[in-house]
């Protein structure tokens, strides 16, 4: 393994390098610093029942640094367990109307009566963690937080396993939240196989906070903080520097360490079937991608970004638009970023807004779908892509259509 110290010095010095002119370096660290002791000892139902509440919102795809403006608007209507739990559906409305958000704050007013269950069951959360699980504090073996993990997939709504895992790591305890930034970062670094591997994430994570002795929260942040896209005012950082697209190399203190490479150029294939305000054309070279360029699912599977995906990448992709075309889903494809591509609905291809039925990341053993508002998933087999998730594409697909 690389040299973890020299990774986070240069990680902070790299941070210190995009902080606001307005913050000091003593402020900036003195930031930093509150991210060395974190844990859910002490903390009080309320405050545990918050973190649950906006994890949820940074797993809905929206920039991580939109969503911590949002926080203190959010905290305002969705603090408190007993108050959340006993909304009406009237104030319920009024806050989806002041927040902007509907199913999320939905599913907030569910979760806070799962919550509250348990408190009454069990005395306290930390009741909770001791007597379902063993949990007496934050030094506790990976299996149980496994465990742990897979009763918050299970309990509550708007909670997957990304979210899941940074529920966990909020509480302090010793496990990374594999969001799509840190597995980024790690796998430009070489320290992840590939970019979607969750527990490898959090295996490499561990890793850091043993060797340093820092806590994971620490870990987590600053590594989160040099790839976010956006400022942010929890530390006071302008935009990051790993970013997915278009990376600032120049600034990264990372740049001997990283095995980030841009793509190679794709080739633009002419559009046989040209849909409507896009022009036949000879094949061009274009870098990474054209935005608003629209692709019918033949031509996207015989394209070279296609080809440069493993066999088992393009099987599930092909069979993926194969069940779409039976389901009579009509669509047309846009790639975008480094690794992601959006079905978009064929009525809508003039719209702005509203017009994506799904988001697909290609990995080199599975692809991550999302249909918003839900946070994305993994899918390794063609099995996973059955009736079940058809059903919710079709939803998703008459909702917008």
């Amino acid at each position: 393994m690389v040299n973890c110290k020299e990774i986070v010095q240069g990680i902070e010095n790299g941070l210190l390098a995009i902080k606001r002119p307005s913050v000091s370096k003593h402020e900036f660290k003195a930031r930093l610093d509150k991210f060395k002791n974190f844990s859910y000892k002490g903390l009080s139902d309320d405050e545990i029942f918050w973190m649950l509440t906006y994890v949820m919102f940074f797993s809905l795809g929206k920039r991580a640094s939109m969503i911590e403006k949002k926080l203190p608007l959010l905290k305002q209507y969705l603090y408190g367990v007993v108050r959340v739990a006993n909304l009406s559906d009237s104030e319920l409305n009024k806050i989806i109307t002041k927040t902007g958000f509907g199913l999320q704050v939905i599913r907030c007013r569910e979760n806070a009566k799962k919550f509250l269950s348990i408190i009454n069951h069990y005395g306290s959360f930390e009741g909770y963690l001791e007597q379902l699980f063993n949990i007496k504090d934050t030094d506790c073996s990976s299996e149980k937080l496994k465990l742990f993990h897979q009763d918050l997939n299970k309990r509550y709504v708007g909670i997957g396993e990304t979210s899941g895992w940074h529920f966990i790591t909020e509480l302090g305890f010793n496990s990374l939240k594999p969001d799509s930034v840190i597995k980024r970062i790690f796998y430009r670094l070489g320290l992840i196989s590939e970019e979607q591997g969750n527990i490898e994430t959090i295996e490499v994570g561990r890793k850091f906070a043993e060797k340093l002795n820092l806590p994971m929260r620490y870990i987590d942040i600053i590594f989160v903080k040099l790839g976010q896209e956006g400022s942010s005012d929890l530390l006071g950082t302008t935009d990051g520097i790993c970013l997915n697209q278009n990376p600032k190399c120049h600034l990264c203190p990372l740049i001997k360490f990283c095995n980030y490479k841009k793509t190679e150029p794709l080739i633009q294939h002419s559009n046989s079937n040209s849909v409507a305000g896009v022009k036949d054309e000879k094949p061009v070279m274009i870098n990474e991608y054209v935005p608003g360029r629209l692709y019918s699912p033949q031509e996207f599977l015989s394209s070279s970004y296609i080809k440069g995906c493993s066999d088992h990448c393009q099987g599930l992709i092909s069979n993926l638009f194969n069940n779409l075309a039976n389901s009579n889903i009509d669509f047309y494809v846009e790639k975008r970023k480094r690794n992601d591509f959006i079905l978009v609905a064929a009525s809508r291809i003039h719209a702005k807004i509203n017009k994506n039925i799904l988001t697909v990341w290609t990995y080199d053993k599975s692809v991550d779908i999302c249909i918003m508002p839900d946070p994305q998933d993994h899918f390794y087999t063609k099995e996973d892509l059955g009736e079940e998730f058809l059903k919710k594409v079709e939803l998703k697909y008459l909702e917008i259509r």
